[in-house]
């Protein structure tokens, strides 16, 4: 998961290296806190347009662009 609450670009880069080195296929996936927003009964269409997972990038990381975040989701779809 990329993006968890407290999360670091470093914190991500060592997860990344870890699982690599263990030879595990890394598919990133956003984190977004699903059963909070939706369990909220006043949820707003904005909140709900989050859901959508054409767009990225709903919980931003400290030091980490959104070109930057793309960049943690598929730098190892070729690998």
């Amino acid at each position: 998961m990329v993006g968890l609450p407290g999360q670091s670009k470093a914190d991500i880069n060592h997860t990344f290296a870890t699982l690599n080195e263990w030879g595990v296929e890394v598919r990133a996936k956003e984190y977004f806190p699903y059963n909070d927003m939706l369990r909220n009964p006043n949820v707003s269409i904005e909140e709900i347009r989050k859901l959508d997972r054409t767009e990225f990038y709903h919980n931003p990381i400290d030091d980490v662009t959104y070109s930057d975040f793309l960049q943690l989701l598929y730098r190892n779809k070729d690998k």
